[in-house]
């Protein structure tokens, strides 16, 4: 719906491009401390954190193949993809860092669904800025794992994976 509004809202002459990223195991390997970190600045209350803080914390998984169980491994990252709070509580710790950069670059529109980030540029130049700034690590994952840069093409589609290059808290 972004992408849409934001290609209607052209004027005579401006081009479009939009850069589709999906982060790989997003909901697995979000850093507990982070999350809570990303709390903070949102002015959340302290027993609301208290809170998240259990809900992330003490959980263990178990593998079985068959009837035969393994033992319990504690989970120490990453937030539970089918509750209602994990969505959130991933956007949160990447809002706090990557929204603020994005925010940063003018010309740059963007927005999250899930693990999915779209930044899209209007410009009357083909997005020079997209050219310019390809290869560097702006486009940083922020919970610290890879993602996959989905570029549309005339013939098909071409994905690159892109090394995490920090892990920001």
């Amino acid at each position: 719906m972004q992408v849409t509004s934001a290609v209607r809202k052209r004027e005579n002459g401006e081009k479009a491009t939009a850069v589709f990223i999906d982060y790989e195991r997003a909901f697995d390997s979000v850093d507990h401390g982070c999350v809570i970190e990303a709390l903070k600045p949102f002015g959340v209350d302290v027993h609301f954190v208290a809170r998240i803080t259990r809900f992330l914390q003490g959980r263990a998984g178990q593998v079985r193949v068959s009837s035969i169980k393994s033992e319990d491994t504690q989970i120490t990252c990453g937030v539970p993809q089918g509750s209602v709070l994990g969505p959130l509580l991933l956007l949160i710790t990447v809002v706090d860092s990557l929204s603020k950069r994005l925010n940063e670059i003018p010309g740059f529109m963007h927005g999250f669904f899930g693990d999915d980030l779209t930044i899209i540029c209007i410009h009357t130049k083909l997005c020079w800025r997209f050219k310019k700034r390809r290869r560097r690590a702006w486009i940083a994952s922020p919970v610290g794992q890879r993602s996959s840069l989905w570029r549309p093409q005339r013939r098909g589609r071409s994905t690159r994976c892109l090394d995490p290059v920090t892990k920001i808290c």
